[in-house]
């Protein structure tokens, strides 16, 4: 595998599963909405944006944070949705993205590294 793609970022809007299915649909929405203005700052901070012409990718979320949450509880889809929304990933459909992977990390601070490979 190859990395294509590489996005570091520091204290990221973190959402779990348990809270996702017992918060009202707005909060939900706004959490969305969120997300795509943190990876749009992020991602214009970027010298080079890579443009992806090979696919299907590996997407890999690798979360630290100081009370880690269990793998199974992290809420990707908004990442992914944002990626595709800002360009990055043409569709998040299998056809296009392979595989999802989420690493959960014990560390002083949070942050979310995310990596997408061919």
């Amino acid at each position: 595998m190859v990395k294509i793609f590489e996005l570091k970022i520091e204290n990221p809007m973190i959402y779990s599963l348990n809270r996702y299915r017992n918060d009202h649909f707005t909060v939900r929405s706004r959490f969305r909405d969120d997300c795509y203005l943190l990876f749009q700052s992020e991602i214009r901070k970027l010298k080079n944006i890579p443009i992806i012409k090979k696919y299907p990718v590996d997407v890999v979320f690798e979360l630290e944070k100081p009370r880690p949450f269990d793998c199974d509880n992290i809420i990707t889809k908004q990442y992914l949705d944002s990626l595709v929304h800002l360009g990055v990933l043409e569709n998040d459909s299998p056809k296009f993205v392979r595989s999802v992977k989420v690493i959960s990390k014990s560390s002083k601070k949070t942050k979310l590294h995310l990596l997408i490979y061919n």
